[in-house]
């Protein structure tokens, strides 16, 4: 039972902690849109002609702006689809839609392809390229290596300077692992943060009070608050396993503690330290060193990441500047989404029996509309009263009618990215610096530069 507890399990849960990170790391997104692929063509070539070459190459259900209709299950000489396209009907989706085949910045005719058809759009796309009409293929996300680097060399110079390089080396492993698994930049420079809050708590390691001392020192907690909070807010899956990467960490300071304690069991004499962890100085010329390399390196972190989104290249074609695509994973919603779209449909089907003169129709979503038809039974044509309800049901059957449209609709491919996708431009490729990752950048960076300076400011007193 001895062995159990102080061997077995703290090695039980460190591998199931490496085991669990790894198996469900996290990706930067290497699609703008889930099942489809992105082709980008100058719009000097008219839309129809890269179509045709699209065809050309075998592509097949690709989703523009020349094969899009109403999207209703209805006859085309339906009162539905005429008013809808009679533009009497205020709704703006028919027109919004119309922006997820152009660039943000109206340069490029943009085209879906279903996934599974790459090799095809790459070789349309080269033929393009090759008639003088600049092409691409939406680029996969750049792993970010220089993040992961900066986290790698942040340890290395931490384990330098440690006074327990083996447990500091050991320690670090978890870090570098939670790096490769959950590449982000925002989530490195917690990891940095991280990774500062152990090499601290290396000073107390075998002395008696280290647990008290860690958790009465204010410095210390803010430090492992900020790390958690950088990540979580990132990702809160990585915010789940950052947990459990603490747990896995206590786990190696135990376990080393435990082998150490046996290896001296086999000599007479072992040293002991008397002094406790309260009698340490955390603050020494090496911690202020590593405060300040701390908030240097999640400064470059940052830097990295703001050159990464504004200066890499991700066309296939001889264009090399960045393309700002329509992506159902930007960070600015700025084109409509299914839920305009079932709004819209509302609309479409209830306008041609709602009063012309109801000012309000678009401003407030009704709850029912009742209309009178007409149909034939028993020889006789009799008058029927149908009524339409905004409801779930509503909805989710404006959703499963999508599937029967007899064209590749964008509503398709609109549908598939799920009610929670955000549509905007995001540059191909790229990790983009949005709001969060700023705030998690300042966070970190003001986290050890702020201790940085107060400790410096409190040695010149004691001079």
């Amino acid at each position: 039972m001895s062995a159990l507890k102080k061997y077995i399990a703290p090695v039980l849960v460190i591998f199931f902690s490496v085991f669990a990170i790894r198996c469900c790391r996290i990706s930067p997104a290497s699609t703008f849109f889930s099942g489809y692929d992105i082709l980008y063509v100058t719009n000097r070539l008219p839309a129809k002609n890269a179509l045709e070459i699209l065809e050309k190459n075998n592509c097949e259900n690709v989703i523009s702006a020349e094969n899009q209709k109403t999207p209703l299950n209805m006859a085309e000489n339906s009162p539905e689809v005429a008013l809808a396209n009679s533009n009497l009907e205020k709704s703006t989706y028919l027109k919004e839609r119309m922006g997820f085949f152009s660039d943000k910045d109206k340069k490029n005719n943009i085209f879906y392809i279903p996934a599974g058809q790459k090799e095809k759009a790459l070789n349309a796309a080269k033929e393009l390229s090759e008639n003088g009409y600049s092409a691409g293929i939406n680029a996969r996300a750049k792993f970010p290596f220089a993040s992961v680097a900066v986290v790698i060399a942040f340890s290395v110079f931490l384990v330098l300077f440690s006074e327990n390089r083996i447990l500091c080396a050991l320690s670090f492993v978890f870090p570098v692992i939670f790096s490769f698994s959950f590449p982000f930049s925002a989530i490195s420079a917690g990891l940095c943060l991280f990774e500062l809050f152990l090499f601290f708590c290396i000073k107390f390691y075998g002395r008696k009070k280290s647990a008290e001392r860690i958790l009465q020192n204010v410095m210390l907690l803010t430090i492992l608050g900020a790390s958690f909070f950088c990540v979580a807010l990132v990702k809160i899956q990585a915010g789940i396993f950052f947990l459990l990467m603490i747990a896995s960490e206590i786990c190696v300071a135990s376990l080393c503690k435990n082998i150490t304690e046996a290896i001296d069991t086999r000599y007479s004499f072992n040293p002991v330290k008397i002094r406790t962890a309260f009698a340490i100085r955390i603050m020494t010329k090496k911690s202020r060193t590593a405060l300040g390399i701390c908030a240097f390196s999640i400064l470059v972190i940052f830097a990295a990441a703001i050159f990464s989104s504004n200066f890499s290249s991700v066309l296939s074609g001889n264009d090399s500047a960045a393309v700002q695509l329509p992506s159902s994973k930007a960070s600015v919603s700025s084109l409509p989404g299914i839920g305009n779209f079932i709004e819209w449909k509302w609309d479409a089907l209830t306008f041609p029996y709602r009063s012309l003169n109801d000012k309000n129709k678009k401003n407030a979503r009704n709850d029912a509309v009742f209309f009178k038809n007409f149909q034939k039974k028993d020889g006789l044509i009799q008058e029927t009263v149908s009524s339409l309800y905004y409801n779930e049901d509503f909805k989710n059957e404006a959703l499963n009618e999508i599937d029967s449209l007899e064209y590749p609709a964008l509503e398709k491919m609109l549908a598939r990215q799920g009610k929670n996708a955000r549509f905007g431009y995001a540059a191909a490729g790229l990790q983009n610096i949005t709001l969060i990752m700023i705030i998690v950048f300042v966070i970190a960076f003001l986290v050890p530069l702020g201790f940085y300076l107060a400790s410096g400011k409190k040695a010149q007193e004691l001079k």
